[in-house]
């Protein structure tokens, strides 16, 4: 329930922060999610166009098999231009979200005593904050194969409501995937948290390491071995924990 309250949290944040964007993105979703009842359409157009020239000797200019055909090849077409154009809205809606939350932390952190700041248990939600930005695009893509596969499901549903076994094969073929992918993002974020200060503490250890500013107090007070060192025993604590 929590997690579920989370995604829903997480979902609204993207609304507020990018309403035009977020609603071009759901649009072409669920345009993308009824392609595929069409294409059955068209698909079953053509064939019953293609029974009455075997059945009647028709030719195929007397039929309408270049309407299914065309009809058919536009609908195809038509997926394949809304994915190129969800494309760049997704780079967009990603640039806008990491910018606004960096902005929050700016003005949180302005509005904070120095101390505070400096202190671990606040680096630490720092770095969750950061990483739950990063993953919200993510999320953002899954909420949206969920609806482009909820509005699959549920028109090939309309198409096909006298064939009871088919709409179990569909749902069986589609929901499982979903769920599993809900569910991983889910614990993926869970075990991100949970990592956190051990990622934080890995990342100044690999900069003091590879940073070209540090190289001579290295090798001045030899920490590199020190600092190796550490650096490896938290790698190996974040590698147990996964």
């Amino acid at each position: 329930m929590r997690g579920l309250k989370c995604y829903f949290n997480s979902l609204w944040f993207i609304f507020t922060n990018n309403r035009t964007t977020f609603i071009i993105s759901c649009a072409f979703y669920v345009i993308s999610g009824v392609i595929p009842y069409l294409n059955v359409s068209a698909i079953s157009y053509i064939i019953q166009e293609a029974e009455k020239i075997a059945a009647q000797n028709m030719a195929a200019s007397d039929t309408n098999v270049f309407l299914g055909i065309s009809l058919l090849a536009l609908f195809i077409f038509l997926d394949r231009m809304i994915m190129l154009g969800q494309m760049p809205l997704l780079s967009v809606m990603s640039f806008r979200v990491v910018t606004k939350i960096n902005v929050l932390i700016a003005e949180k952190t302005n509005r904070m005593p120095y101390a505070s700041i400096e202190s671990t248990e606040f680096q630490n939600k720092l770095q969750a904050v950061r990483n739950f930005a990063n993953r919200l695009p993510e999320l953002f893509t899954i909420s949206l194969n969920t609806l482009r596969a909820l509005c699959t499901i549920g028109t090939l549903v309309f198409k096909f409501s006298q064939n009871f076994y088919l709409l179990l094969i569909i749902a069986a073929a589609s929901l499982p995937s979903l769920l599993l992918s809900f569910r991983l993002t889910t614990e993926e974020h869970q075990l991100e948290l949970q990592l956190t200060q051990d990622q934080r503490i890995a990342a100044y250890y690999q900069d003091l390491l590879s940073n070209s500013a540090y190289v001579k107090e290295k090798y001045v007070f030899q920490l590199k071995e020190l600092l190796m060192n550490r650096w490896q025993k938290t790698a190996a604590r974040i590698n147990q924990t996964l």
